[in-house]
């Protein structure tokens, strides 16, 4: 927006656009003219447009009601059939968009998977039982493999690999007769089903996992322990959520456990967010691990929760107890 049009929108409703941290609605207060020099607007945040990139979500907890100064380059007007409502209201209707967003690109990315599937089906019907279909969205296949009498498990496309031994996720494997089955590793290449028989497999033999079992929330979950979990769950029935209500799911755990390093100390913050009947709650998980070869593992989760009504809720847990409302804002 030029100056002379600055001008004219004093007063009204206008966008501001700040880049990977979204667009929002704002009513432009003044505008400060330097000569020689880009202007600048001064603005109060009155609701959101887009929605920030995922890694900069955690903004969207200063900007209700914020006044800024913001490069006139970055102001722009808004179109006269948009209505902006309110915060709240606006978020709801950005995160909406960003759900269905989302499911339609789920539900493409599965009819083309099923297509070529079908296709396979067709072309190589006797190989498909044992082996895996070209793209199946809804597991992914490890090869076994062993070497120097140790037993992993190997992700062809991607080159993850997953030792066997004490292997956390629930393994299925392809048994002539009955097609995949459910089954838990007892030694070596041996397998025993939901029944108790044993299957054994070869060196380079399929097993597949449920993705479900992979995705950073389920992971977050599984390591915290029982109490922790509890804190958690207090957390969302406190704003009548539950775990079905989660919106994204940003688990720095998860990146440092899977990083091959000898460090004995993790320490960061997982970022989750939640909605349901237009309220929205974000939730900052931070946490402490010290691990010990010997000793007890030293253990902290802080849950800081923020809702868009304003409302706070702190929960802490230190190895064996949890704080509930340590702190509460309304």
């Amino acid at each position: 927006m030029n100056r002379a049009d600055a001008k004219q929108q004093q007063g009204r409703t206008v966008l501001i656009d700040l880049g990977n941290e979204g667009t929002f609605f704002a009513t432009l207060h003044s505008i400060i003219t330097p000569p020689q020099q880009v202007w600048n607007g001064e603005v109060t945040v009155t609701g959101i447009f887009t929605l920030p990139v995922f890694s900069k979500i955690d903004t969207l907890l200063d900007k209700p009601g914020k006044t800024m100064h913001v490069s006139g380059q970055k102001i722009l007007p808004v179109s006269p059939d948009r209505q902006q409502v309110s915060f709240s209201v606006t978020l709801s209707e950005a995160i909406e968009d960003k759900k269905a967003q989302i499911t339609e690109r789920s539900r493409q990315n599965s009819l083309e998977m099923k297509q070529y599937n079908d296709i396979l089906r067709q072309l190589s019907p006797k190989d498909t039982a044992l082996h895996p279909p070209l793209d199946d969205v809804h597991y992914i296949y490890y090869k076994i493999e062993k070497s120097k009498d140790v037993i992993y498990l190997t992700e062809p496309k991607m080159g993850d690999v997953l030792e066997l031994a004490n292997c956390p996720f629930q393994l299925e494997a392809a048994d002539p007769r009955q097609g995949w089955v459910n089954v838990t590793h007892v030694k070596g290449f041996r397998f025993a089903d939901e029944a108790g028989d044993i299957l054994t497999l070869r060196n380079h033999d399929w097993v597949r996992i449920h993705p479900e079992q992979f995705e950073p929330y389920t992971i977050l979950l599984n390591e915290l322990d029982k109490t922790s979990r509890q804190g958690l769950k207090q957390a969302l029935m406190h704003f009548s959520l539950t775990d079905s209500d989660l919106l994204e799911c940003h688990n720095r755990l998860l990146y440092e456990l899977l990083q091959s390093s000898p460090e004995t100390t993790l320490k960061g913050v997982n970022f989750l967010s939640y909605q349901r009947n237009g309220l929205t709650v974000m939730i900052q998980h931070h946490y402490v691990r010290h691990i010990h070869n010997k000793e007890t593992d030293y253990v902290y989760d802080r849950f800081e929760c923020t809702a868009d009504n304003g409302e706070r809720k702190i929960y802490v847990y230190t190895n064996n107890a949890y704080t509930r409302n340590e702190k509460s804002d309304q």
